[in-house]
């Protein structure tokens, strides 16, 4: 009798052990999903603040003619109501 209750604790005392590892394993599994996920959102915003050559030239561009930014505003309206672009578009 006195060996079935030894064995019985000791079944308890292992399954307590598997529980308190297991809660463990599941705080560092949080944790790891965590870390995870913050860097790859610090590094996706870094990547993102980087300045390319290209984008500083999209930020700095600036027209040498404004009135040349936006050829088709400054066709003459009859040309644009018939629905026909012009024969020629000169731009001097």
């Amino acid at each position: 009798m006195e060996q079935q209750v030894l064995q019985l604790l000791l079944l308890l005392q292992q399954q307590a052990r598997l529980q308190t590892l297991s809660r463990k394993g599941w705080w560092l599994l949080v944790a790891l999903l965590i870390t995870v996920v913050v860097v790859i959102s610090i590094g996706y915003i870094y990547y993102n603040r980087q300045q390319t050559p290209y984008r500083r030239f999209l930020r700095n561009w600036r027209s040498r003619d404004d009135d040349a930014d936006n050829i088709i505003l400054q066709l003459e309206q009859p040309e644009i109501m018939n629905g026909q672009w012009p024969p020629r578009i000169s731009f001097a």
